[in-house]
């Protein structure tokens, strides 16, 4: 088998996901994605953060986008991707008070 990666925030299915490694192929981002049902509605495609533990002693953090590159982003046993939400930062809006016909 292959690594055990965790996956939690904007996706359709939370879990730890066991993800194939050998022959070659080695466990992506991508991969673990498609294994949670993909992004849900509001999971932000630039922005996910994967923790690593490295070593068992210290623990990185590290920003990774969900387009591109940043799929194929190798993924480590004890990994968790975390995909974040669309930001709560509203831009470009029109307020109507008042009768609106």
């Amino acid at each position: 088998g292959g690594p055990q990666v965790a996956v939690a925030g904007s996706v359709r299915n939370q879990a730890i996901y066991e993800l194939k490694n050998g022959n070659g192929v080695h466990a992506t981002v991508g991969d673990a994605l498609q294994l949670a049902g993909g992004l849900s509605s509001t999971a932000s495609v630039l922005r996910a953060s994967l923790e690593r533990i490295n070593a068992h002693k210290d623990r990185s953090v590290a920003d990774i986008s969900l387009q591109g590159a940043g799929r194929e982003t190798l993924l480590k046993e004890g990994d968790i991707l975390r995909v974040l939400p669309i930001s709560p930062e509203v831009r470009k809006t029109v307020t109507l008070r008042g009768n609106v016909a």
